[in-house]
């Protein structure tokens, strides 16, 4: 026979601690807009609403009292090649912004499938960071649930 006491104790408690078991994925950090010295770190491929190809940087803040802080910068690409994921290959376009990003940043004009995100990996870059304050719908966010994003990327030597 099953105790009650200890059944219902049990449901009180969970009752009572109702929000301790909720956890929101994907938190995204908000920092001041303006400019960061900030190193690359990694980058990922995915393929966004079963059509848009897309390369996510990955940055690391590297000055003042946001250091550590990660953000991402996300860029369109022509192809995927092979499996999507962490340092995933892909294809670009030669009017793209992640090329014309790159071919910036390393003083180059090349093919654009002979341009390669390695040398990211030694530089200090100078990013420019805003903050989302509009949801798709161009509706206003509350003040928690805006976050930073890149939005330009530049040589910071």
């Amino acid at each position: 026979m099953r105790d009650t006491n200890t059944t219902e104790s049990a449901r009180s408690r969970l009752s009572e601690d109702d929000d301790a078991c909720m956890l929101v994925e994907g938190h995204k950090p908000m920092i001041p807009e303006g400019e960061y010295l900030a190193r690359y770190l990694w980058h990922d491929t995915a393929v966004l609403f079963a059509k848009a190809h897309k390369v996510v940087l990955h940055f690391e803040i590297c000055e003042g009292p946001h250091t550590g802080t990660r953000l991402t910068r996300y860029y369109r690409v022509k192809q995927l090649i092979g499996k999507s994921g962490r340092n995933g290959k892909f294809k670009l376009a030669a009017g793209g912004d992640l090329y014309r990003t790159l071919a910036r940043l390393q003083d180059v004009r090349t093919r654009p499938d002979r341009i390669s995100l390695r040398p990211l990996r030694t530089i200090f870059l100078r990013v420019g960071v805003r903050t989302v304050d509009r949801d798709r719908d161009n509706k206003s966010l509350s003040e928690g649930a805006r976050y930073s994003i890149i939005k330009t990327v530049a040589d910071g030597r």
